[in-house]
């Protein structure tokens, strides 16, 4: 087919038409996506930096209501979905926006670099633009971190817009160029022109080109179509109107200042804050309104910093205000500056009123004539009174930010889980609870938990007032066991007058029948039947009478015959017949006190106890099921002075010089209960017709007959110990010896560790080491003391140790002490009269035991012996 030169200029034109067009369209498309999304990444970033620097004065004062208000204005922009803004700690602390962000994936990928690069970053995936930027101060301090999601879908709907309209135009060029071929230079020629200069410029990001034509057919539409999408792509860019308005409405003061401290904008609230109208302040100087602060310094020198001072007011007022400062930037050089004021008199009014109401509440918290603390809702002590650390030992900023549970005891724990709901559901509690000192002792305390509420009525912390009732309880637990002892004693008199009653009626009884016995024998032959059935009859009346002669020894009625005499003959005297009572599987130890004091009493008497306490000793060791021990009797004599401190705690005794009488076995020994009733008559735990259960009421009678007292220690499995403390007269025998037993007692200086489970004695000796003068750290086991003694802070000269403790015991304590190379003297203390009995096994032997019951005086001297050596030495 042959082509004229019209037909191959028309095919000619139409491929340079065709080339030039769809070149032009590709290339419109490709600057276009290219320019459009520079452009908005530019416009993003400048909106980032100025909402970044908008609320950095709310988040340095962390006020989220401001910074609400501010981010509400930047949320009506249709392309933000969501603003998000998080502190130092990476927390996030206000998110606004509910339209879906669509890749939450992305969006923390961008929080993490930013939290790592500090410095703003974006992402997009393609529909969303994910961006972050830090709010920092100017000398680097970090205020936290800004997010915002900007949506592209109207930048791509735009792109996709210009992408079909260029597409449009290029198809109707061809379109026409093959259907209009002819009129293509004169009439299309000019507007495929217009047109493609138009998507060149659109192309560059000149969103004001336009094509200028009249026509109205089709060509007028594709033309209108093309305008409009270049009017669309205009309206993308945030308008200088659209941040005026941002910061018209700021609710805080802004004033933009040039290098020569003009201002060249100021909006609203800066006017409304000053009392100036727009005219009396843009163009003038910033200093107009800070005479007395140079404050273009602050502005230069210190960006991105705050500061708190005055304004002066048109009105000539000065405002406490608080100033933020920034800069806006070009090309890394300030190119003004600006300035966030915002007025903080009502905020120094509240803190001034605040101080004096604090200073009110804790004047008189801390002179509170009782300990007390307040509490938050989970019990940790927020604020506690002088007088309450004191009471325990403590300092108040030890005790301030723990929970009260740390200073009370286990049961009172589970008390305070009861009474703690109802105290933070508004209740009054009160509750008497033991609490822990610091050095290990323990208070009583009567405690009332009353709730505080704020002016809403939700309660916001607990108020308590403790009152120490420790030496209260103490009186009340003396006066009971005083009383326990006195009903005791009571009893046994009691039962002793009723003993007595009877023996006396049953002695006549019985004289009748051994009367009428021996006539009947007298009178009857031998050989009679009768003669023997009335022998019996008189040993059985013997036996009877044997009984009533304990009985009345219990009630201390019988006839005795007391001379002086020395209680260490009777025993040496009794020896040989005490080893054949008792057999030869069991040893007796004698620790007999050379120079014994004589005393009045009758012989019979003596011996009569010594027999009874020799075989209840067998009895209890026979009965033993152990046989890695060898069974042991110490019988043991000394002589004691009772003072007036032994005496109140034991109602029984009489103060004065007395000597001692003790037998110790290593047996089963007994329960608390058992040894309460050992000196009731007829009381026995024995099998039936295994005995009378008359030996230790009769040892009872006997002693109290002789105006002395008896004291029974017994531990099961450990052992027994009965104790007599037997009176004598100064006079009956006098040593050097008794110089010392006259009361005195002998003062010191040093630091004692106390060790002793038992409450009472521990609070007894304490006091009596106190008084006497000495330093003394106590604890109640071996535990504790191990603690206190390989602390290096404490500085013991000699340890006062009890045997028989719970866990770690005065032997295992002793032994211990030894293996740690604590060479610090130490002095055990039992019930047990030997302490061979008590500390078997160990290598070494050189402690000083003292004997329980002991005396302040004893105490004294057992102690001078150690300390006091080494002050002389």
């Amino acid at each position: 087919m042959k082509f004229s030169l019209k037909n191959k200029s028309l095919l000619l034109t139409l491929l340079v038409i065709i080339i030039v067009g769809v070149s032009t369209a590709f290339y419109s498309i490709s600057m276009g996506k290219k320019n459009l999304l520079y452009s908005f990444n530019e416009d993003v970033k400048n909106i980032t930096h100025m909402v970044s620097q908008s609320i950095s004065n709310d988040l340095y004062f962390y006020d989220i209501y401001s910074m609400r208000i501010h981010l509400n204005l930047m949320e009506t922009n249709p392309e933000i979905l969501n603003i998000s803004v998080a502190d130092t700690s990476d927390n996030i602390i206000l998110r606004m926006g509910t339209k879906d962000i669509n890749s939450t994936k992305l969006f923390a990928e961008v929080q993490k670099q930013v939290f790592l690069n500090k410095k703003y970053i974006s992402i997009s995936n393609g529909q969303r633009l994910f961006v972050g930027e830090p709010v920092i101060l100017a000398d680097d301090t970090m205020l936290g971190y800004l997010f915002i999601v900007f949506s592209l879908d109207r930048i791509y709907n735009i792109q996709k817009q210009t992408t079909e309209s260029i597409l449009l135009i290029t198809l109707f060029i061809l379109i026409l160029a093959a259907i209009f071929a002819y009129y293509f230079s004169s009439i299309i020629g000019n507007l495929i022109t217009d047109v493609a200069n138009v998507a060149h410029n659109i192309g560059k990001g000149n969103f004001k080109a336009r094509i200028k034509s009249k026509r109205k057919d089709e060509l007028g539409e594709l033309i209108k179509s093309i305008n409009q999408m270049a009017q669309n792509l205009q309206s993308t860019t945030v308008s200088k109107n659209y941040i005026d308005n941002i910061i018209q409405s700021m609710p805080n003061a802004l004033f933009v200042i040039n290098k020569d401290s003009t201002i060249e904008k100021a909006n609203k609230t800066s006017l409304k804050l000053t009392g100036y109208d727009e005219t009396e302040l843009v163009g003038n100087s910033i200093e107009k309104i800070f005479p007395k602060y140079p404050i273009m310094d602050f502005l230069q020198n210190r960006p991105n910093d705050k500061l708190e001072t005055t304004i002066f007011t048109k009105d000539n007022k000065d405002i406490e205000v608080s100033i933020f400062s920034s800069y806006m930037h070009e090309k890394n050089k300030p190119k003004a500056y600006i300035c966030i004021v915002r007025d903080i008199t009502e905020r120094k009014k509240y803190e001034e009123t605040i101080q004096k109401s604090e200073l009110r509440y804790h004047t008189l918290f801390n002179l509170l004539p009782y300990g007390g603390e307040v509490l938050d809702r989970n019990g940790i002590i927020i604020n506690c009174s002088p007088n309450s650390a004191k009471m325990l030992g403590y300092k108040t900023e030890e005790m301030i930010g723990k929970s009260i549970a740390d200073f009370i005891d286990k049961e009172s724990k589970r008390i305070f889980k009861e009474k703690w709901p109802n105290v933070i559901n508004g209740e009054r509690q009160n509750a008497e609870l033991t609490m822990l000192c610091k050095n290990g002792d323990q208070r009583h305390v009567l405690r009332a938990a009353q709730p505080i509420h704020d002016k809403s009525g939700d309660i916001v912390a607990i108020l308590t007032l403790n009152m120490d009732i420790t030496d209260q309880k103490r009186i009340e637990d003396e006066k009971r066991a005083l009383e326990h002892q006195l009903v005791n004693i009571q009893k046994l008199e009691s039962i002793g007058k009723l003993s007595g009653g009877i023996a006396h009626d049953f002695n006549n009884i019985l004289t009748a029948i051994l009367g009428y016995c021996e006539l009947s024998l007298n009178k009857i032959d031998k050989s009679n039947p009768l003669f023997k059935n009335l022998i019996e009859i008189k040993k059985g009346s013997e036996r009877a009478s044997n009984l009533t002669k304990q009985l009345l020894a219990f009630s201390r009625k019988q006839l005795i015959q007391p001379k002086i005499i020395n209680l260490n003959d009777v025993i040496i005297g009794m020896q040989e017949m005490l080893q054949k009572l008792i057999g030869e599987d069991i040893i007796i130890e004698y620790h007999l006190h050379k120079d014994l004091p004589l005393i009045k009493a009758d012989t019979n008497q003596i011996e009569q106890i010594l027999m009874n306490l020799i075989l209840n000793s067998r009895d209890t060791l026979n009965d033993q099921k152990r046989f890695d021990i060898n069974k042991k009797i110490i019988l043991e004599t000394n002589y004691q002075y009772l003072d007036t401190t032994f005496t109140e705690s034991h109602m029984e005794s009489n103060e004065g010089p007395h000597v001692l009488l003790a037998v110790t076995d290593n047996g089963i020994g007994m329960s608390k209960d058992v040894a309460e009733r050992i000196f009731e008559p007829f009381f026995t735990t024995k099998e039936v017709d295994q005995g009378t259960g008359l030996g230790m009421s009769t040892v009872y009678g006997i002693v109290k007959q002789n105006n002395g007292s008896i004291y029974v220690y017994s531990e099961q499995e450990l052992g027994t110990t009965i104790k007599i403390f037997w009176p004598y007269k100064k006079a009956d025998k006098t040593t050097e010896r008794q110089k010392i037993t006259s009361g005195s007692t002998i003062h010191g200086t040093g630091n004692i560790l106390l060790v002793e489970d038992d409450h009472e004695v521990r609070q007894f000796a304490k006091d009596a080491l106190i008084f006497l003068g000495y330093d003394v750290t106590d604890a109640e086991n071996g535990f504790e003391a191990l603690k206190y003694l390989s602390d290096p802070e404490y500085k013991f000269d000699l340890v006062l140790s009890d045997v028989v403790m719970p866990g770690i015991g005065g032997a295992e304590l002793y032994q211990k002490m030894r293996d740690m190379n604590i060479n610090i003297p130490i002095i055990f203390s039992s019930g047990y009269t030997d302490k061979t009995i008590i500390i078997e096994g160990l290598a070494e032997k050189d402690f000083i035991f003292l004997a329980k019951p002991y005396t302040i005086q004893l105490l004294s001297e057992k102690i001078w012996g150690i300390i006091g050596k080494k002050e002389v030495d």
